[in-house]
């Protein structure tokens, strides 16, 4: 009964199922039974009448209450829960009896994002199998589609509330690989973890994209395409472009960049309906950093429509020789075609010589003049139409590639020829342009030829103060700059206003010649790192703080100059006149002196301060001295007078001290420094809780990793389970690495490893053939073609050289294979060995058999050149060769 009087008139929306306000209506609600007290965060729970009549389109974000209802006829598995705005759906179970099979095909738009309809689609929505979140269920929302027997469609907003909490995935990610850095080295984006062990490397010619081309109409559709693409590896997004009525394309996007390789591989020439498919890796999707490579643009010219005329003369001898005399003259900025016009058989009079490429509108008095003609004839039509030429030219472009911009450049009438600028999608497709069709004769140019030059473009995108700075150094190199053009657009064309960031671009036609300007311009945009004596980066923590930015746009505008900070790497580069940049040095010593003079004060929790007191304070006083802490138990803060390494090492004895027992605290007996045998001093223990000095540990880390490079360890010896003595083996976390290294000493240990890493792999990594390029690239197959971002060298991806155009790999193979033979007769007269693992020549010029690989570290037997992983074991090289050979000489 509702609280209100039985005369307050009856609630018509009660009536009809619709009213929101449950008992706290001020109208009559006549019910025998009360209307549920309980309310969730929006509201009393009201039925939704138009879910029990399955026409509900709100889903999930309903504000009325869907009761449970089975969803007979659908092969679901699960059945809608109540749910209201907030709560979230709850999945229950049906019984197999209920399943039915239907023949509905999914919507195809659903798995790639792109479905706009919602619930209101009339195809289902099928959540593909894939290998992230596999075992989700997306709710379901009835709609009328259930009453005519088809299937369910799945809520779009349900979906996200189904899905489990990829915030918390991703923070719980971020606290186990504290430990990650990521490094451009070799060209490659490498991400090292702890112990600086690579985790991953993404060589400049990879990608997460694939493009799969010459797919057939009959399996063009996103669900069949899927279903081979998701073959090898799980799949984020993919696109279908129709570029023909019989050839589409697919661009496909996969999670990690060795799935979408794996996809290209396994995709290339697979033969599907008769029709062999050709995938490739879409390298536009690593066009990243500071200078982007863009090989896609073509540069299109021809002869712009010209007039022609006839001009007259009275003989023949003098047509002759005006037609010579007239071809090659420069006319109204233009230089003519003159050619003397055959006379017939029977012609006694009015000889005449043809005038082409005139100006289109040309005076007859004034071309009567020059060509000292009787008469003249002028052409009232241009040799071929304008824009039928112009749209023959861009639909003959479009049957190498997809365009993606055709442009026309205003026309310079001092100029005889018209320019263009096609944008294909692929370099490969502007490649293949360029070699079909540059120098070939058109008909729709009336038989005029047209010209073809593939340009390589680089885009550096400098900021404004960094633009201002180097402005007369990029003058100097745009004067310099031989077979290639620099440009920069420091100015909006529309707003006439600067811009910010500058875009600085270099491009030409001559791939050597771009890769040498880009090596200055390169040097122009490295700056100088601000770096001691002896070369090795000056660095503090505080130039990465908000304070130290501040300070560091100060000093620059004040010196005319300009640093850049880069934390991750732990540099600062400078930019501007070398007297500027000395004043600016000046300032960064000054503060850096300045900061390591000052007071800290340390804000200490209630477990630091218990763990001070019962012993931690007094292995600060050792370490660093009595008057320079000041403990204040009141306050909770601890106060340092001392330099900023004295405030790293309490900061770091308070952070090892969390945790610790009391008695542990008050025991002064520490493990020997397993470097230097001795008790350790200025102490750091690692997380597997051995202690090392301080420098012993920091000279292990600046030791160059071996060529078998396995991750920075702890060297402690320690008991194995069986109980003989072996070293412990803990990789070293990288914030100790970085604690513990100088910016320069970190990457001289970054890149061993890298280096270790690849020659470790000599039959999947392969350096650029162009000397000194540092460049590192991956086997491909036959047939692929890669273009150094670097050195602009196309290179051969199966044979490792600069590209052997016009020939195939086993072409170039059979024709060089005479020098290969040559070579390994003198290999064998020589006493010169292959490595077993990575190929590199070996030769041995004495000592025992015993022979170690400069390059991947091998140990081998040089008389069998078998290979082993340990030495002086009973398994080891010099057991074999005492057992197999005799000796070891």
């Amino acid at each position: 009964m509702s609280p209100y009087s039985s005369q307050n008139p009856i609630c018509r929306f009660y009536l009809s199922n619709t009213c929101a306000r449950g008992n706290a209506c001020k109208f009559e609600h006549p019910t025998s039974q009360p209307i549920p007290a309980k309310k969730s965060a929006f509201g009393p729970i009201v039925t939704c009448r138009f879910f029990s009549a399955g026409q509900c389109r709100a889903g999930s974000q309903c504000r009325f209450y869907h009761p449970p209802l089975p969803v007979s006829g659908v092969n679901r598995n699960v059945v809608i829960a109540p749910s209201i705005v907030g709560v979230k759906a709850s999945l229950v179970p049906i019984s197999s009896s209920e399943e039915l099979s239907t023949t509905v095909e999914p919507c195809k738009f659903f798995p790639l994002g792109r479905c706009t309809k919602g619930n209101a689609c009339a195809y289902p929505h099928v959540i593909q199998d894939r290998k992230i979140h596999a075992s989700i269920k997306v709710p379901m929302v009835p709609d009328k589609a259930a009453n005519e027997g088809r299937l369910d469609c799945y809520d779009h907003r349900a979906v996200k509330s189904a899905l489990p909490d990829l915030e918390s995935m991703d923070s719980k990610r971020s606290l186990k690989d504290v430990n990650d850095v990521e490094r451009t080295l070799l060209g490659c984006r490498v991400q090292f973890g702890t112990g600086a062990l690579i985790q991953q490397i993404t060589t400049a010619f990879e990608s997460h994209f694939v493009m799969l081309t010459g797919i057939p109409p009959i399996i063009a559709q996103h669900g069949t395409i899927l279903a081979y693409a998701e073959k090898y590896g799980s799949v984020l997004d993919l696109s279908l472009t129709e570029e023909s009525e019989s050839n589409h394309t697919a661009r496909i996007k996969y999670v990690t960049s060795t799935e979408a390789r794996s996809a290209a591989q396994g995709l290339h020439d697979k033969l599907v309906q008769s029709v062999r498919l050709t995938a490739r890796v879409d390298l536009r999707a690593v066009e990243s950093g500071p200078a982007v490579l863009r090989s896609t643009k073509v540069k299109v010219s021809w002869y712009a429509p010209s007039g022609i005329a006839w001009a007259h003369y009275h003989n023949i001898s003098d047509a002759r020789a005006n037609a010579s005399r007239l071809d090659g003259m420069v006319f109204a900025n233009r230089k003519i075609r003159a050619t003397f016009q055959v006379p017939s058989f029977r012609q006694r009079e009015s000889f005449s010589v043809v005038l082409k490429r005139l100006p289109l509108y040309v005076n007859p008095a004034t071309l009567k003049k020059i060509s000292s003609a009787t008469t003249v004839t002028v052409s009232e039509k241009p040799i071929y139409s304008p824009s039928a030429a112009l749209s023959k030219l861009q639909s003959l472009l479009s049957e190498y590639g997809t365009i993606e911009a055709f442009d026309v450049l205003p026309r310079d009438r001092n100029k005889p020829k018209v320019v263009a600028f096609a944008q294909f999608t692929s370099a490969e497709a502007a490649e293949k342009a360029v070699k079909c069709l540059n120098g070939t004769q058109q008909e729709c140019l009336n038989r005029g030829p047209i010209w073809l030059e593939h340009i390589h473009s680089m885009k550096f995108l400098l900021s404004r103060a960094l633009f201002t700075t180097l402005k007369v150094d990029l003058n100097a190199l745009v004067e310099s700059v031989v077979d290639c053009k620099l440009r920069y657009y420091e100015v909006d064309v529309e707003t006439d206003q600067p811009v910010d960031p500058v875009c600085v671009r270099l491009y030409g036609t001559h791939p050597k010649a771009l890769g040498r300007a880009k090596m200055q311009l390169d040097r122009i945009l490295c700056g100088e790192p601000f770096a001691d004596s002896q070369n090795d980066v000056i660095w503090e923590d505080y130039f990465a703080t908000a304070p130290g930015a501040f300070f560091l746009r100060n000093i620059s505008q004040k010196y005319s100059a300009h640093v850049t900070c880069d934390s991750r790497l732990r540099t600062l580069r400078l930019f501007g006149k070398p007297g500027n940049k000395e004043e600016v040095k000046k300032e960064l010593h000054r503060k850096i002196s300045e900061m390591r003079e000052r007071n800290y004060t340390i804000a200490l929790e209630r477990e630091d301060v218990r763990a001070l007191i019962t012993g931690g304070l007094q292995r600060i006083v050792d370490d660093v001295g009595e008057d320079k802490v000041i403990l204040d138990i009141s306050k909770r803060t601890l106060t340092i007078v001392a330099d900023m390494d004295d405030v790293r090492k309490i900061r770091e004895s308070i952070q090892a001290t969390r945790g610790m027992t009391v008695e542990e605290l008050l025991d002064d007996n520490q493990d020997d420094c397993p470097v230097c045998f001795c008790e350790t001093t200025d102490a750091i223990r690692l997380d597997c809780n051995h202690t090392y000095c301080r420098s012993c540990l920091q000279h292990l880390l600046q030791t160059t990793p071996p060529a078998n490079f396995v991750g920075m360890r702890c060297i402690m010896e320690v008991a194995s389970p069986e109980g003989t003595p072996c070293t412990c083996g803990a990789l070293i976390p990288f914030r100790i690495i970085r604690d513990l290294l100088s910016p320069s000493a970190e990457d001289r240990l970054l890149e061993a490893a890298l280096l270790s890493f690849v020659h470790a792999r000599p039959q999947e990594f392969h350096y650029c053939p162009t000397p000194d390029c540092p460049i590192i690239y991956r086997e491909g197959v036959s047939g692929i073609v890669l273009r150094c971002p670097t050195c602009i060298a196309r290179i051969c991806a199966a044979c490792h050289i600069e590209f052997h155009e016009g020939q195939t790999c086993d072409e170039y193979r059979d024709e060089t294979s005479a020098g290969h033979i040559a070579y390994k007769k003198w290999r064998e007269a020589n006493g010169i060995k292959a490595c077993p693992k990575c190929g590199t020549d070996l030769e041995k010029n004495g000592g025992c058999n015993h022979m170690t690989c400069t390059r991947c570290g091998t140990h081998m037997c040089w008389i069998c050149m078998k290979t082993f992983e340990e030495v002086d074991s009973g398994k080891g090289v010099y057991a074999h060769m005492r057992r197999e050979h005799g000796g070891i000489m």
